[in-house]
């Protein structure tokens, strides 16, 4: 199954992946590990539609594992969009066919209020060029 992470945090995906551990521990009690996330984010990062894989023994209907592991997910800032199946070889990262990646930057003096530490604010055009020179990893 993968559970996708959308790991609101601003953290490591780490956070995120053991929020979800502890989850499916809740669903299938033993030891869970996230084995791989689909890339990770740094500290003041926030990350949307991560994708991660699990082992599970019970064959889980993919929108009730959803369904289940949100409700253990309270009060996590963690959610599950979806779930689906994968063959036995996906790996959430090795497997990927494409990362995207967005950067909001906001160019003004005053302090952001309702999106603080959801945008990079630069005060100068010299900083918003530089930005614009660093290359896409």
């Amino acid at each position: 199954m993968v559970p996708p992470l959308p790991d609101g945090s601003g953290r490591r995906i780490s956070l995120g992946a053991g929020a979800i551990e502890t989850a499916l521990a809740r669903l299938e009690p033993r030891d869970h590990t996230i084995a791989a996330a689909g890339g990770r984010t740094d500290a003041g990062v926030h990350a949307t539609a991560q994708v991660a894989h699990a082992d599970l023994a019970k064959d889980w209907d993919p929108f009730r594992l959803s369904e289940a592991l949100n409700f253990h997910l309270k009060p996590a800032q963690v959610a599950i969009v979806a779930c689906a199946r994968v063959e036995d070889d996906f790996h959430a990262r090795f497997s990927a066919i494409e990362r995207r990646y967005l950067f909001r930057l906001v160019q003004r003096r005053a302090p952001m209020v309702h999106e603080r530490g959801l945008v990079w604010r630069v005060q100068t055009r010299s900083m918003c060029r530089r930005c614009a020179l660093v290359p896409s990893i």
